[in-house]
């Protein structure tokens, strides 16, 4: 049974993961603050370290904020660089397969979102498990999640939004709006494909 270390492990799509698949590989979860036994520490610029075995690395963790302030881009940008550039180094020196999910935001044009320090993030991050990837000879797959949807409606996601009973209306502003909408369980089928692969 091949073991997979999942960072961000409470994020939705991580859980969705873990629930799905936790018969077929030993999972171990990356958390901040880990406090059990199949839990290890996975934060900004901080080295991962653990004795155990890894054979393939599910990139989930991320953080994501919309406030205009310097004190969010920072936050921003020290948990998705950060995170990223710790798992880089891991990847780099135990030779570690990777799957790192990516966002619709990386693909917007830069005019439509001046205030998403988080798309910043998100393509800096890219580059830097690209670089390791392709310096280090390590195999990695980058999935571009779009808007997903599923049992979980505390996100407030607007597929969320659209299948809560109680929406009557939602105003949109105006523009040409495209829903790319993705079963959270055929996302992390294909986050499974991609470890097979």
């Amino acid at each position: 049974m091949r073991t997979i270390l999942v960072t961000g492990a409470n994020g939705v799509l991580a859980k969705r993961f873990i629930a799905n698949f936790n018969t077929e590989y030993r999972i171990i979860k990356g958390l901040r603050n880990p406090v059990k036994p199949d839990e290890i520490r996975v934060d900004s610029w901080q080295e991962i370290k653990t004795s155990i075995k890894i054979d393939a690395v599910v990139h989930f963790a991320g953080k994501y904020l919309v406030e205009d302030s310097a004190n969010s881009a920072k936050i921003v940008i020290d948990a998705v660089v950060g995170t990223a550039t710790a798992l880089a180094q891991l990847c780099k020196t135990r030779r570690i397969p990777l799957v790192a999910l990516g966002s619709y935001f990386e693909q917007a044009p830069q005019e439509l979102q001046p205030w998403s320090h988080y798309s910043i993030a998100k393509k800096s991050a890219a580059d830097i498990l690209q670089l390791a990837s392709l310096s280090h000879d390590i195999p990695m797959r980058y999935l571009y999640a779009f808007d997903t949807y599923g049992n979980d409606f505390s996100r407030g996601k607007i597929v969320d939004v659209l299948l809560e009973p109680s929406t009557q209306l939602l105003e949109l502003s105006p523009g040409e709006q495209r829903l790319n909408l993705t079963h959270e369980d055929d996302f992390v089928e294909a986050v499974n494909i991609s470890l097979n692969d």
